[in-house]
């Protein structure tokens, strides 16, 4: 999904997870973020401060938390994107009929 010339979002796939490999990760990954999330929530470990930095060019792993409205925004945003290139493909297009009228 591109939004502004960017790959923002990367492939939407629906499917079982027990089929599609990446959709079981992403739920366990969800799924161990929550537990990280309470156990630091109780008071008993955060795994930042018991976790090393990877180095330059070694792999890591980021957990993106997003406000409560902002998918509502990403929407508008893509909405907004999407009537923009209507109007850009509308403007073309009557420019082009304007073209073949001389």
């Amino acid at each position: 999904m591109t939004r502004r010339g960017i790959d923002l979002l990367g492939t939407f796939k629906r499917a079982r997870k027990d089929s599609f490999p990446a959709l079981m990760l992403a739920d366990f990954l969800a799924y161990t973020y929550s537990l990280m999330r309470a156990s630091k929530a109780a008071g008993v470990i955060d795994y930042a401060d018991v976790t090393p930095e990877p180095s330059k060019g070694d792999a890591g792993l980021s957990f993106l938390e997003l406000l409560p409205d902002a998918l509502e925004g990403l929407k508008r945003d893509f909405e907004q994107d999407r009537q923009e290139m209507i109007a850009a493909w509308r403007s073309r297009r009557d420019q082009r009929s304007a073209s073949n009228q001389k």
